[in-house]
């Protein structure tokens, strides 16, 4: 019978102090997420400042004036996948990721093809943009940009293109 209580207190006791440790734990964690708040700071996209007169700013999957509707088909005229892209005039662009996250840029060419049954993009180019980065891109005539926006959430999907001024 000691043998049962000694066990019984010993288990108490680890109990006991697991809680206390998951109590510390969880007060440590806060007190670095306020700690570090305006260190990790989301970017805020109203915030971004304007590069210049000429900058587009897109927001992915969402309406703007550059919009366009893009229907996929299967080769019985179905729509099997809508997408919205953006048109804007061909032409290099400094394409620029204010995000805390990485964008996916598509550039895809209007003109479709079939393969398999279904119908895409003659043509593509993807990039990967970092967050908080930029980089140069060719955009042709007659192609549109597409952005992945991997959460409804957060501002990812946002990008800046500035028109590169000829060398």
């Amino acid at each position: 019978m000691n043998i049962e209580k000694t066990i019984m207190k010993i288990f108490s006791f680890l109990i006991k102090a697991g809680i206390v440790f998951i109590l510390l734990l969880f007060l440590g964690c806060v007190g670095t997420l306020i700690g570090t708040e305006t260190d990790s700071k989301e970017t805020n996209v109203e915030e971004v400042k304007e590069e210049n007169d000429n900058s587009i700013k897109i927001y992915g999957e969402e309406n703007s004036e550059y919009s366009v509707i893009v229907d996929f088909h299967d080769t019985n005229g179905n729509i099997i996948d809508t997408k919205i892209g953006y048109i804007v005039p061909a032409g290099t662009y400094l394409i620029e990721n204010p995000t805390d996250y990485s964008n996916q840029i598509n550039i895809y060419s209007l003109e479709m093809k079939y393969d398999g049954g279904y119908e895409y993009p003659a043509d593509t180019f993807i990039y990967m943009i970092d967050k908080h980065s930029s980089e140069e891109i060719y955009i042709p005539e007659n192609y549109y940009i597409y952005i992945t926006k991997y959460n409804a959430t957060n501002n990812s999907g946002y990008i800046i293109l500035t028109p590169v001024e000829n060398k």
